[in-house]
């Protein structure tokens, strides 16, 4: 019997799992939720259907990238220029209670508004290399066809990566990250663009962001 699945969280074989066992809970079967994605992916034991499934979303994740980024309309086509040049709120926000109160959950979780990244990660960038975005303005004289990442500071607390820390808003307001494009000097005209200033430049010195 055919029957449709919603699955909430990143796409794997934990979540599809997941997934088949609430539709059996909610018919009051027997059936075992492994035993039944097997049968889906058409695979004879656990292991075998664990990597079906990883393969099928990583195609699946390789498509959304690939109609994302050539396929995006003009307004989302500005917002990742935006991106790109760092103007965004995945470029600048992080955890705080300060938004709606201390006794109210938590804004701007990246963990939970970014968690596409992680599947994009895990899903495609381990196995197999992306297309360089190199139809938008950001990249259109790039002839190197490279570009780096650079963090002005660490945003996310307890992933042993920087000095970001919990509570947030008290111990990871300007903190520096760990990891980092080793940058010793900017000059902002090369691109206004980038920078959102006609001109000057930064200078890094030793160890500082």
């Amino acid at each position: 019997q055919d029957f449709d699945l919603e699955v909430e969280d990143e796409c794997s074989y934990d979540s599809l799992v997941y997934a088949v066992q609430c539709r059996i809970d909610n018919t009051n079967s027997n059936l075992n939720a492994n035993a039944v994605v097997r049968d889906m992916v058409g695979a004879t034991n656990n292991s075998q259907a664990k990597q079906t499934v990883k393969n099928m979303c990583g195609q699946m994740a390789q498509e959304s990238y690939t109609n994302e980024f050539k396929h995006y309309n003009q307004e989302y086509r500005q917002e990742m220029k935006e991106y790109f040049d760092g103007g965004t709120y995945m470029n600048e926000d992080r955890q705080t209670k300060l938004e709606y109160g201390q006794n109210s959950p938590p804004s701007k979780v990246l963990e939970d508004d970014l968690k596409f990244i992680n599947n994009m990660y895990n899903n495609i960038a381990q196995e197999r290399g992306m297309e360089f975005p190199d139809d938008m303005t950001n990249f259109e004289n790039c002839e190197i066809g490279a570009a780096m990442c650079c963090w002005i500071q660490d945003r996310q607390a307890n992933d042993n990566n920087g000095g970001c820390a919990t509570p947030y808003d008290e111990n990871c307001v300007d903190e520096d990250p760990a990891d980092n494009t080793d940058i010793c000097y900017v000059d902002m005209e090369r691109d206004i663009g980038s920078s959102h200033v006609p001109g000057g430049f930064a200078v890094f010195e030793g160890e500082s962001e």
